[in-house]
């Protein structure tokens, strides 16, 4: 019993290894992304590290996590770019809905583009070797093609937000945890449900995708 315990293949270690790896990608990627221009990298690496940690390709989540960040660094800070701008005009949208209802069609358009969009952008990018604007333009088909992963996805994200927002306001002592895994927990959850609907793509075009990662 207690050897089975101790074995670097048991469920226990294999499970707390999975921990690791998501504390890391949370917390470095944080740290990545205090400049704030590095975010869209620091996530696009934290997808792949996210990808790579689960099929197992045996390097530490460091490592990895490191090297995709320096590989995504110029198509990140564009592919980050244009999701801040789409992040503050939808914003933007629903804060004038406060003032005028007619805004509120306009609002309502911009979050179903946007929200599908950008749950597969980053990864996309992590994914396949495109321009920035091809990055987008796929993701949004992607996003719109494979709806069930798609709903599937904002789903998960809508239910970690959910706990992450009723752990800051309901149960403050859990915020050590949430610090810790944070965005992490989300990109890991994420990442089996985007492969799903990346794999049509892969099937039919394997050679765009980037042999850098």
């Amino acid at each position: 019993m207690l050897d089975r315990l101790f074995r670097t293949d048991s469920p226990f270690w294999q499970t707390m290894g999975l921990l690791y790896d998501v504390a890391v990608v949370n917390l470095l990627g944080l740290v990545l992304s205090i400049p704030i221009i590095t975010a869209g990298p620091a996530i696009t690496a934290a997808h792949d590290t996210a990808r790579r940690v689960l099929e197992d390709r045996g390097d530490s989540a460091i490592r990895l996590l490191l090297h995709s960040f320096r590989t995504n660094l110029r198509q990140g800070m564009a592919v980050g770019a244009v999701a801040l701008i789409a992040a503050v005009v939808t914003i933007g949208a629903w804060l004038l809905t406060t003032r005028s209802s007619l805004a509120l069609p306009a609002a309502v358009l911009l979050t179903v583009l946007v929200l599908p969009t950008w749950t597969y952008a980053f990864a996309v990018q992590a994914r396949f070797d495109n321009p920035w604007h091809r990055t987008i333009f796929v993701a949004f088909l992607l996003a719109f093609a494979n709806l069930r992963w798609t709903a599937l996805a904002l789903v998960i994200d809508a239910a970690l937000v959910g706990v992450a927002v009723a752990t800051l306001t309901q149960m403050p002592q859990g915020i050590p945890v949430l610090v810790i895994f944070g965005y992490g927990a989300l990109i890991f959850a994420n990442t089996p449900i985007l492969e799903r609907a990346f794999r049509p793509q892969l099937d039919a075009d394997a050679p765009q995708e980037t042999t850098a990662r």
